[in-house]
This record gives structure tokens, sequence and C-alpha cells, in this order.
């Protein structure tokens, strides 16, 4: 049995376990429908003024103990179902990902070249393969332990209410007093007891809230009349405390709960019932659209407040802000000002006028120093408005409301915005404001895919076109900024998550795509914007790593694109698009290492281990990943990219520098490019095109006549041959791979030009 078969044994197995046909569904598990329409038709028949006595109170006691049941069955029914639905959405989620690890280990073998090299690489994708294989099926068994342990405590409810009704009593267990079952009633004395410290009404009260879908959140559907009723009194009971009682409220337990209501409750796309703000009250037939008017009002004195005013209670809302709501977070008036006063605080005079002490050393501002305060509360700030994407959107690409008037008071200025982000030395390194960033990268697939796109181009636009001045950062813009240092020194986690976010836009920045605002034109090298934001991203060492086998990773895509397939053009966008890519890590890796000069910064590694160490850091990625998709072009192997970057690693990274290398990027030669061209179109399985080596004690000697040769996959000159030998053999090679140039341009030329073209002016910019 192959080591594919073997997986493929070990693939079905775990497939088995997730059983066959269709998953039940939820709904053949809910009469909440019927059960309510029951509980209204008992209402009806309560005694009215025509009955009265002892027998008529006895009959609406019990009448209205049978509504209650009935309502408490019905909401049990709806928590069955949904866990029911839970659990087939688990086990649809195991299958449809089985599959795909599959369909890719499948996929990616087939592509591998039957070399030893190719052997090696299956080996490497049937082990991601089985590994993933594992975490579905371990992810899967988890999830589904947790469903069945909520499914055993909606069976305990069950039980008990059956006893309680059997026993002459109401859901609540209160007997005759059945009005405390009423809805309305419910959720106002919920909320109270949550908001005084009353866990089990705080777990009720959170198990509505959580309840609220995103087609809900999003306006597609109302809430439900228990959500509704229960947001109503959150609202409500909170509308008139200040900022010290809120945190006195959630101090006592309720942050996260409090937290999910602030965003639900300035929600516009949310409608509920209107309670006034009085002690008992309890909601009327008026109804209220969510919106930043319905915030208690001790948030929105201090989110309306100028400047740096009120910066200690912006503090105490983020702190309680970031104990829940993050799945509601959906473009919300709570996450709009306080995107906005944030943005405020960090653009007033008074945070950074200068009554910081001179610090010792860099990031030694005192803890509680009046600016280490209004760090600390813009850091909370930033963490909890990362959550909601379309907020972030509007504020880093300057979006306006102008159509609006409530809104239109907290746009943005999104410059000014991105200057204070990258010119603060922040006490977590720049954590949270890096939170505004990282996100594109992760969504970039997903259903906000054109909102990170946006966001990404307007913040990576700004790091280009800033670059000079994030490469020097000094006292006189940064608050207590001891020296010079780039921005990636003084918040390097700032840097690493926009070197994250903007990962799937490199092709973008690099102009080979132009989808939303191109920042180059094709065969252009001059990219000013690009060399601008490469040379800010290897600010940092540990960022320029990331950022740089990510550029990398992208580069040998194109690569092996061409060599799979490879056509004697020079203008194949492959290979102009990977000597793009090279030409621009090549050149601002160059301008940071002057930079470092230029800051008397003395570096540890030298610049072309600052390459290599991200180079083998891509062929790592590449060798474990799975399928990489490459625009039109469609998926190739992770383990067959590896291969090829593997034979091109010295004409990609070159050889280690003697002591006479020189101060300038070199350009490509002729000889250079042809045999890169050719080594990665025999990695990519055209071996065929030189004969093997012989040796002899080692020595490469042959076979006789032989020019060139290939040892262990790589082009190799032979002992004897001249230099020119060498290359007229490679010439020869490529053209029988290549055929005639095309149009009179050819492959070798496209490379040469464009990568010339990139690293041409590799000095300051921006």
């Amino acid at each position: 049995m192959s080591a594919l078969d073997c997986f493929l044994a070990t693939w079905s197995a775990a497939r088995d376990t997730f059983g066959r046909g269709m998953p039940l569904e939820g709904a053949e598990f809910d009469d909440g429908l019927r059960l309510r329409q029951l509980q209204a038709e008992i209402g009806d028949a309560r005694p009215g003024s025509q009955w009265t006595g002892s027998a008529a109170t006895s009959y609406d006691s019990a009448n209205q103990r049978q509504r209650g049941v009935l309502g408490e069955t019905a909401a049990l029914d709806r928590r069955l179902r949904s866990e029911v639905e839970r659990a087939a959405a688990v086990v649809t989620a195991g299958r449809r990902e089985l599959d795909s690890v599959r369909q890719w280990v499948v996929s990616a073998a087939s592509h591998l070249p039957s070399t030893p090299q190719g052997e090696r690489a299956l080996y490497t994708i049937i082990s991601k393969g089985s590994g993933e294989v594992v975490d579905i099926v371990q992810k899967s068994n988890g999830d589904l332990d947790a469903i069945a342990g909520r499914l055993r405590g909606i069976g305990g409810e069950y039980r008990s209410l059956g006893t309680r009704a059997k026993e002459g009593q109401g859901p609540d267990g209160v007997g005759a007093d059945a009005a405390a079952n009423d809805q309305a009633l419910r959720a106002r004395r919920d909320v109270d007891g949550a908001l005084k410290g009353d866990e089990a009404a705080q777990q009720r009260v959170r198990l509505v809230l959580d309840t609220v879908a995103a087609e809900q959140l999003r306006g597609s559907r109302p809430l439900t009349p228990e959500q509704s009723a229960y947001l109503s009194q959150m609202q409500a009971q909170q509308k008139l405390r200040n900022v010290d009682q809120l945190a006195e409220a959630a101090t006592a337990g309720a942050a996260d709960i409090m937290a999910t209501s602030w965003h639900l409750m300035s929600n516009p796309r949310l409608e509920f019932p209107k309670t006034e703000s009085i002690d008992g009250a309890l909601q009327g037939s008026a109804t209220v659209r969510g919106g930043f008017a319905a915030l208690p009002d001790g948030i929105r004195a201090t989110l309306a407040a100028p400047g740096i005013e009120h910066s200690a209670q912006v503090k105490t809302i983020a702190d309680i802000a970031l104990a829940g709501g993050r799945t509601v977070q959906t473009d919300t008036d709570f996450d709009r000002g306080l995107m906005h006063k944030t943005a405020a605080m960090l653009d007033a005079p008074k945070w950074r006028q200068g009554d910081v002490p001179q610090p010792t050393a860099r990031g030694m501002i005192p803890v509680g120093h009046r600016h280490a305060q209004f760090d600390a509360a813009a850091t909370s700030a930033l963490q909890v408005v990362s959550g909601d994407h379309q907020v972030v959107h509007d504020a880093i690409t300057g979006t306006t409301h102008a159509d609006n008037d409530v809104r239109h008071q907290f746009d943005v200025d999104s410059q000014h915005l991105l200057h204070d982000l990258t010119h603060e030395e922040w006490d977590d390194r720049g954590a949270a404001a890096g939170a505004l960033f990282e996100w594109t990268g992760r969504v970039a697939g997903g259903p906000e895919a054109a909102l990170a796109a946006s966001t990404a181009h307007a913040y990576g636009t700004y790091l280009g076109n800033a670059s000079n001045d994030l490469m020097h950062l000094t006292d006189a813009s940064v608050t207590g900024l001891d020296g010079v240092h780039t921005a990636g020194e003084v918040n390097p986690h700032l840097m690493h998550s926009a070197a994250i976010g903007l990962v799937p836009y490199v092709d973008e920045f690099a102009g080979n795509e132009c989808v939303d605002g191109c920042t180059g034109t094709k065969g252009d090298g001059s990219l000013p914007v690009a060399k601008g934001l490469f040379t800010v991203l290897n600010g940092d060492e540990n960022t320029a790593k990331a950022w740089n086998a990510e550029v990398y990773r992208r580069a040998l895509l194109h690569e092996t694109a061409f060599a799979s397939n490879p056509s004697n053009s020079g203008t194949d966008v492959h290979i102009r698009a990977s000597a793009t890519l090279r030409g621009l890590i090549d050149s601002s890796t160059h301008r940071a290492f002057e930079v470092f000069d230029e800051n008397q910064r003395e570096m540890a590694t030298t610049e072309w281990e600052w390459k290599k160490q991200a180079y083998d850091l891509s062929l790592n990625l590449l060798s474990t990943a799975g399928s990489e998709l490459l625009g039109e072009y469609g998926p190739l192997a992770g383990p067959l990219v590896a291969v090829v970057g593997s034979a091109l690693e010295d004409y990609v990274v070159g050889e280690p520098p003697g002591p006479a290398s020189t101060s300038v990027v070199e350009p490509m030669s002729p000889q250079a490019a042809g045999e890169h061209l050719l080594q990665g179109v025999i990695a990519a399985g055209h071996a065929d095109v030189l004969p093997d080596a012989v040796k002899v004690d080692g020595r490469v000697v042959g076979p006789p006549g032989a020019h060139a040769v290939i040892d262990g996959g790589r082009i190799v000159r032979p002992e004897g041959v001249a230099p020119a030998q060498y290359q007229e053999a490679v010439g020869k090679a490529l053209a029988t791979v290549l055929g005639p140039a095309e149009g009179g341009y050819g492959a070798v030329s496209g490379l040469i030009d464009q990568y010339n073209s990139v690293v041409a002016n590799s000095g300051s910019q921006g």
C-alpha cells in the first residue's frame, strides 16, 4: 500500500465517524409556535367581569399557571431546536472540511514531479493532511460534547417544569402569583436583579441576549418579543446612570451583558419597545429605534466630550465593553462614538503637550503619569472598536456620513488618525492600535472582502507615503521618545499587525494586480508607495521577517506558475510579477539598512542574513501549506512551490556577500537570469533538458561533452568546463524548453528589465 493509499484509508475511517445522510433538522423538535398559539388562546379564556368570586379566582390562577407552563415549554423547545441545529452544523462542517482536505492531498500529490524531491514533498503533503484530519475530528468531538452537555441541561429543565406543573406551581415556582410569568414582568425582574449582582438573573439575561442572530443585527429579521423585552429593560434601567454607577453594576458581574446591550441598543437597524426610565416601569406599546441616543447618559456625555476630556471615564467604559458584546459589534453607534472620541483624544493638543518627563530610556514613562493614563484609555478603547470592522473601515478610509446628522458628528479625519496611531510610543508596543489593521488580512476571502481591501489600501498607502518620516521618528513628533527610531522599533506590534493585514494585497501594492486603487502601473518599476511601504515594514526585524517571507512566498508562487507552464514571452505576467516582488524586497531591505546607519543603530544581522531568514521561513511555510491560489492560474501545491523555491534560493537571495561587496543593489545579469529560469523549470519537473551528473570521488566530472549537468536537482558546471561553455549550455537548454522569443522579446529580457527597473532607485523614499 502506497503512502497516499494509507492516507486515504485513514481519511475514510474519519469520514465514517460523521455518519451518512442528512443530519436531523431542529424544526422537528420545536413546537414553539403551536405552544405560543395555545398560550394566547388560554389567555383569551380568562374570567371576565361577569364571573367573580373564589371559583373565578381559582380558575384564573390555574389558567395563568397553564399559560406560564406553555410559554416556558415553548422557550425550551426553541433552545432544543437551536442545539440540534448546532449539532447538524458541526456534522456538516466536519464533512465539508474533511472533503476539502482529501481533495487538497489528492490534487497536490498529482502535481508533484516523479523525482526524489517530489517524493519528499509527497510525505510532507500526507503529514499535513493527516494532521488536519485529526484536528477536524477532535474539534468536532469537542463541539458535540459541549452541545450534548447543554442538551442534558435542557432535559433537566423539561423534567423540572413537569414536576412543578403537577404540583400546581408556575414555571418559577411561585404558585398562584402567575403574573410574574408575564414576559415583560420577567424581563424587568431579571434585568433589575442582574444589574444588582444576582448571578442567576444575569445568566437569564445573558441567555436571551445571546440569541440575537446575525440576520437580526443586519435588520433582516425583527427581534423576538422576548429579546425585545429584555433589551428594552436593559436600555431603560441603565439610561440615567453615570459612568460610576455603570461601573458599580459591572463590578457586580453584569459587565458582559451590559456591553452586549450597549451594542444592541445603539444598533440603528434594531427596534424594540420603549420603557420609561423609572422604577418598576414596564414596556409600552411605543417602540424606539436603536442609536446613540439610546445609550446610558454617562456614556453619551463621555463620548461627546471634546478632546482629552473625560479620558478616565473612557477607560472605564471601554474596560466594561471589553467584557462582552464582540459578536454583536455590527456598525453600532456605540463603536462610532468610541472611535471618534479616541481619535479626538489622540489629536488633542493636550495629548502631546510636554509635561511628560524625559525618560531615561525608550518606553519608560511612569505608569501613573498623566500621559500614561491617556495611553491606557486609548488602548482600551482601540481594543473595543477593532471588533467593529465597518466602523474601523470608515475611520481609516475617511468615509463621511453627511446625510446622517447623528453619524456625521462621529466622522473621523483618517489622515490625522493614521498619523496619531503611528506617532505614539504605545505602552503595549502598538498591539491595540494594530488590531485596527490586522483584521484586513483575516477576512480577505470572506463576505467582508471589499471592506477589508478598501481599509488595507488606505492604511497601506499612508504607510508608504509617510515612509521617510516613519523611519526617522524623534521626540519632535512622538511624546517622550529618546533618540531616532523607526516606527517598527517604537511600536513593533503595530507594524507587525499592519504586515499581517496587508499580506493578501501584496500583488496589488506591487502593481501586479489592479483591483481597488492600484499603487503602480504594470511594467513600471518606480512604485514609490510600494517601496515606501516595504521599507517601513523592514524597520523591525521580526516584522521584516514575517512580511518578507510572505512576499517571497507570493513571488515563488509566480515562479512556480511560470516554471510549470513556461513560455518565452518577456511580458509573461508571472515572470514580471516575481521580478517586481523580489526587486521590492531587495530595494526596501537595502534602504532599511541605510536608515539603520543614519539612525546610528548597530545591527546584529547583515542585510543578506535579514533576507535569508525570511526566505527560509517562506520555504518552511510553503512545505506545510495546502493548495495556494494564484488568480486565474488556479491552485498550486504548496510543497511543489517549496521544491521550486529551494532550487532557486541562491538566485533569489544570492550568495553571502564577501568583504568587497558593494553598497548598492546589483542589477541582474543576462547569465543569472537565464540560469534562474532554467533552474525553476527543472525543479518543476522538466529534468530531461540536461544530463545527470557523473561523479568521481564526490566531484562532478561529466558525462563527457556535457557542459552543464543536473546534480541533486541543481544545475552544476562540471570540472574543467569554462564559464562561457557552461553559459552556452544553459542557454541552449533554456531555448529548448521555451522555444523562440515571442515578438522578439523573450522571458530572460523581461525578467532582467523588470527587476532592474525596480531596484534602479533603491535610495530614500517617502
